[in-house]
């Protein structure tokens, strides 16, 4: 399994265990050279959606992941 098919099913799992909703995933693999992966996900509210994120980043940077978007 590749590391960017890692790094998507941590992502999934993260966003599953903070009750992420409608997790959806785009492959761009074949259409983009800037990512492999678009995940869209939905949450209960705005601070909902924000712990979402923070989660995803705080996880993903102690798997030494960096989230690139700011």
């Amino acid at each position: 399994m590749g590391r960017s098919k890692d790094t998507l099913d941590k992502i999934v799992e993260i966003l599953e265990s903070k009750k992420g909703r409608d997790i959806s995933i785009i492959d761009l693999r074949n259409i983009s050279l800037l990512a492999d992966y678009f995940v869209i996900c939905s949450g209960s509210s705005t601070t909902h959606i924000k712990a979402l994120a923070d989660e995803v980043e705080e996880k993903m940077l102690e798997k030494g992941v960096a989230c690139h978007h700011k």
